[in-house]
Order: structure tokens, then C-alpha cells, then sequence
């Protein structure tokens, strides 16, 4: 015996005149000893990760019946072409399939158990028996069948709409929470003292009335009397804007870390961004439009000497974008970014053969790349799988990301120049002529080729003119003019 999933069937109606194959509907019935219609309506849902178990023997054959949902006229010789999908569990095991047609009257067609009890007499059947058949009598109704088949698509539309909503895990407290012990040197069957739930004792304690909960502990990190939280965040906020945090060890503020090279400053941003209502996007704000941070970035060889890394804060920021960022500014300096947000993962340009080395299976379909503007969204929406980080950010410094990482390194290495100088994402990639693309960075990019010569420059680095550029590009444009005729 063989076990197989009966995936999909699919009749055609053969080329007419204009080449096109007309696909005919189905619908599942029951007749004799057919399978289920409950088990069969899987083969006709075009969807091939769904099917029909099909069991199967030498002296055990299996049946399915399906009856046009239009009638089909007959025209001379038309051929009609079946197409059948399956997978077997044991492979080579060969199989007969046999298919019959009729234009019989579809009522004529009916299960086993039915015909059984038609056959029996009237005062022979049982209760159950004769409302079984007064049942099925009623569901062969021309109006009672479109009432069901109207029901079966509604209840498939509905399982479609609920499996298209996102799901989550969701956690909720106990009514009654459950002991805690401390578990004498770690062992399981070894309880010691009761705990209960609480902050830290060397912290600010919790109010009497927040419940000893998340709920608690969430109002209890937020309790402006707690400033441990905003000091964190602002620090955190301050390290994007300027690279290095007013803390310099962010993922370490205790004993271990290093201590703030401005306390005070930190306190005051802190009882801003609390008094604020933790606003991130007003606390960027205030942090990018201060004096401090649109100061020049010019290193002096004075300031190099006090201050090579720049903890005083003498002069601007100057330090490489993360890895994500600098993908982002390339594809927006092109005038390539594609500015929808949110949406699923997309999978951009990546180096073929690498993903399907480490993951690949006869259950994957290995990585197959995105097209349009899937390959030029934001680096947010890249897939990412732990094992197989993206290789042009991972050479950026981009974390794997199976531990939390608040701090990256930053490395300067010609793997970084060899990336940005193959991939597609940076060279060699333009969008097609006539895309949405193409017109997007014509629009950005318009004018003679001196004025986008001129706009290079505050487009990729926000300046009008950076000092020798302009005979840089210009050479550089005369050889592109001259290569590419």
C-alpha cells in the first residue's frame, strides 16, 4: 500500500481560436464509495500546500467524483485536458489512475450509505436512517445546493481573511500568581526561601499601589521619581547623533561602566525627555538643532592632541554611517529609495549560491531575490535570517543578531570598498527605462550634465561644493562620456 496527497486538479477546455485555454469549474460530490466531499473539496482550492490523504492498496482502490458546475456543451471532437498534482510518501511506487466521465443526471449520482437505505423497506428503516435520507433528499435541491455552495464560499472566504491577519503571542497574568522559591544552588527539587515580586532595592522603590505585576513594573520604569530609564534612552539617542554615548559603555551603566563625561548634561536631558512626555522624535530634534552638534567637524592637530575622540565635545561628529544607513543613502542619493513604508520583508540583491550553502534543504526554496521595488526599499524591511546575515551589512559592522548589540564597532576595511564598488546596490543596477524608478531619479536628476555634476556634491554629502570635487567629477564624467561613447 502508498500514501499520497492528491494536491490539485485542473480540466481545460483545449485552444479555441485565440490560443487561450479555458479553465473549467468543479465542484466535489459524493457517489458509491467516494471519498468524503469534506476531504476532496482540498484538491479543488488552488492551493497546493493543501490536499486530499489518499490511501491506497493492490485490493483497496480509491474514488473521487466531481461534477461540472456549468454544463459542457459538446462540440464535435473537443478535447478536454486534465491536469492532476501529487506527491507520493515512498517514491517510485507505481500507481493506476482511471477516469471516467458521464453526462448523467447528477441526482442519479449518489453515496453508498444512501443507495443502501433506499433499497431497504420503508418500515424496515430505522429513525435515524429515514431522517438521514429525508436529509440527503432535501440537500439534492436545486435551491438547497446553491444555499450550500454559497455557505462553503463564504466559510473558505472567511478562513482565507483570518489567515491573512497577523497573529502574536499574548501573555496574561494569573489570577492567582504561582509561588516563587529560591532554588537552593540551582536546584529544581530544591526550594528555599519565598519571593515575591519587586524592584531592585537599590533603585527608587515601587508606589504601594502598583500592582506587583507588569503592569507595575511598566508604570514603575516611566515614574518620573525613576530616572535610570530616560538616562538610558537619551544616552542611547545621543550615541546616534554623535556616535559615542555620554556614557560611552551604553550597554553598561552599573559598576562596570564607564561614567558619563557630562553628568550634569545627561541629568538635564534626562528631566527633558520625562517632562517631555518621552518624545523621541522632539528629544532627535533638540539634539540634532543644537549648537553642539552643527558645529564643524574640522580636526585640528590641537584638538587631536587633547582630544582625539572627541569626549569634550570641541568640535562636530564625524564617523561612518551604520551599515544600514549607508546602503539608505546610497539608494536615496540615486533618487532610487522606494519611500513606501511598512509592508513585509523584501529580499534585495545578495550573493547567489551564498544563502543556499548554509540553509538549504529539500523543504526551502533557498533565497530568491525580490524584483522592483523590492530591491530598493529600506534597509528596515531587509530579510534577515540569524545564520545568514546580509553580507554587504555584516561587512558594515552589522551585528548578527542573536545577542543584543548597542554598540557596534567600526572597522575600515577595502572589504568595505570592494563591496561598495560590485554591488548591484551601488553600481551597476540602474533602474529600467520607463520605470517608476527611472522617472523618480530623472526627476531628482534633471538638467544639463554640469548641473547634476554640481548637485552630486549636496546631494551625497549636503554641501554646495566640497574643495577640489568639481575637477574630480568632471574627469570622472569625461571618462564615462568617452568609455561609453
Amino acid at each position: 500500500s502508498t500514501t499520497f496527497n492528491w494536491r490539485d486538479l485542473t480540466v481545460m477546455r483545449a485552444a479555441g481560436k485565440r490560443g487561450k485555454k479555458q479553465a473549467l469549474r468543479l465542484r466535489a460530490a459524493e457517489a458509491g464509495s467516494a471519498l468524503p466531499i469534506e476531504e476532496i473539496t482540498k484538491v479543488l482550492d488552488n492551493d497546493k500546500q493543501t490536499g486530499a490523504r489518499v490511501n491506497v492498496a493492490p485490493d483497496r482502490n480509491a474514488e473521487a467524483v466531481f461534477e461540472l458546475e456549468n454544463a459542457l456543451a459538446a462540440k464535435g471532437n473537443e478535447p478536454v485536458e486534465l491536469e492532476i498534482t501529487f506527491t507520493a510518501d515512498a517514491a517510485g511506487v507505481p500507481t493506476l489512475w482511471r477516469i471516467s466521465a458521464t453526462d448523467a443526471d447528477a441526482d442519479l449520482l449518489a453515496p453508498a450509505s444512501v443507495i443502501v437505505n433506499a433499497k431497504k423497506d420503508a418500515f424496515t428503516r430505522t429513525a435515524a436512517e429515514r431522517k438521514a435520507r429525508a436529509a440527503y433528499v432535501v440537500s439534492r435541491q436545486p435551491s438547497q445546493k446553491q444555499i450550500s455552495d454559497r455557505i462553503a464560499g463564504l466559510t473558505k472566504q472567511i478562513a482565507t481573511t483570518e489567515g491573512e491577519v497577523p497573529t502574536t503571542l499574548v501573555m496574561a497574568e494569573m489570577a492567582k500568581p504561582r509561588p516563587t522559591f529560591i532554588l537552593v544552588r540551582g536546584a529544581y527539587d530544591k526550594p528555599g526561601e519565598q519571593v515575591t515580586a519587586n524592584t531592585p532595592g537599590v533603585l527608587s522603590p515601587m508606589a504601594a499601589d502598583l500592582p506587583r505585576n507588569r503592569l507595575g513594573l511598566a508604570r514603575w520604569l516611566v515614574d518620573p521619581r525613576n530616572p535610570l530609564p530616560a538616562r538610558v534612552t537619551v544616552n542611547r539617542l545621543w550615541q546616534t547623533v554623535f556616535g559615542t554615548g555620554l556614557v560611552k559603555t551604553s550597554e553598561d551603566f552599573g559598576a562596570q561602566g564607564e561614567a558619563p563625561s557630562h553628568p550634569e548634561l545627561l541629568d538635564w536631558l534626562a528631566g527633558e525627555f520625562i517632562r517631555g512626555g518621552w518624545d523621541v522624535k522632539a528629544m532627535m530634534r533638540l539634539l540634532v538643532t543644537s549648537a553642539t552638534y552643527r558645529q564643524s567637524s574640522r580636526l585640528t592637530p590641537l584638538l587631536r592632541e587633547r582630544d582625539p575622540e572627541n569626549r569634550l565635545l570641541a568640535r562636530g561628529a564625524r564617523f561612518r554611517l551604520p551599515a544600514e544607513f549607508v546602503r539608505d543613502q546610497a539608494l536615496a542619493v540615486s533618487g532610487l529609495l522606494a519611500p513606501e513604508i511598512g509592508g513585509p520583508s523584501v529580499r534585495p540583491y545578495h550573493p547567489p549560491g551564498l544563502y543556499e550553502q548554509v540553509v538549504a534543504t529539500r523543504f526551502s526554496m533557498g533565497y530568491v531575490q525580490g524584483t522592483g521595488d523590492d530591491l530598493h526599499r529600506r534597509s528596515l524591511y531587509t530579510y534577515w535570517k540569524r545564520s545568514v546575515p546580509h553580507p554587504a551589512m555584516l561587512a558594515f559592522d552589522a551585528p548578527f543578531r542573536e545577542a543584543c548589540t548597542l554598540r557596534r564597532p567600526r572597522t575600515n576595511t577595502p572589504l568595505q570598498a570592494l563591496n561598495l564598488m560590485n554591488d548591484p546596490t551601488y553600481v551597476g543596477s540602474g533602474p529600467p527605462a520607463g520605470s517608476a524608478h527611472d522617472e523618480r531619479r530623472r526627476r531628482k536628476h534633471r538638467g544639463t550634465p554640469h548641473a547634476r555634476l554640481q548637485a552630486c556634491p549636496r546631494a551625497s554629502a549636503t554641501h554646495a561644493r566640497i574643495g577640489g570635487a568639481d575637477g574630480c567629477l568632471r574627469t570622472f564624467a569625461s571618462r564615462i562620456s568617452n568609455r561609453c561613447g
